[in-house]
């Protein structure tokens, strides 16, 4: 019997779906390989200092995102899409950073858009804190609980509302974020 007709007996068994998790923050770039019950197949870390321009972010989640891509096959998984949580004030239904304590030169950048021209598979994009809140819902403290609020503390303050098992964004589409209520007019900006 030839090699082709022994290959097309022994059909390849199907590639699993993974998933890129990927966290912005003010020091660190955390990436992370995820199958669908959100178990870690692998993860990178990285410094923030690489991606403070929108054009730095979209380079090193290119190079990093075909790394990951390696990293699946070899397991026989194919990554499905991305996850990306950035600090801020982040228009996730279009896509739009409009404004991030971390990243001050970023006001208004397309960024779904651009990583989508530079990945082969979809993007959405959320606040790192709503993010975080979702990942609670699914996986954490917040299983049993249909709504509530989550507080993240790190280089800066933000929270992430989930009401009746979704992301609540609000009338203008940012509550929950605590590190941005304007405490003094001529104040400080963000957290």
């Amino acid at each position: 019997m030839g090699l082709e007709i022994f290959l097309r007996r022994c059909p390849t068994p199907p590639m699993s779906d993974a998933y890129l998790s990927v966290d912005l923050g003010g020091t660190s770039l955390r990436m992370a390989l995820l199958d669908e019950e959100g178990t870690f197949l692998a993860q990178q870390v990285l410094s923030s200092d690489l991606v403070r321009t929108g054009e730095g972010l979209i380079k090193v989640l290119s190079q990093e995102a075909e790394l990951f891509r390696f990293r699946a096959e070899k397991i026989d998984a194919e990554i499905r899409g991305m996850a990306l949580g950035i600090p801020g004030l982040v228009d996730s239904g279009r896509g739009v950073v409009r404004q991030s304590p971390h990243f001050p030169e970023w006001r208004d950048v397309p960024l779904r858009e651009a990583l989508q021209s530079a990945l082969p598979f979809p993007v959405v994009m959320e606040n790192d804190a709503n993010q975080a809140a979702l990942g609670e819902a699914w996986k954490g403290a917040g299983r049993e609980w249909p709504s509530f609020i989550l507080l993240t503390l790190g280089t800066g303050v933000g929270g992430g509302v989930i009401l009746d098992g979704k992301i609540f964004h609000g009338p203008n589409g940012f509550a929950g974020e605590m590190g941005h209520i304007v405490l003094e007019r001529r104040g400080l900006p963000g957290a």
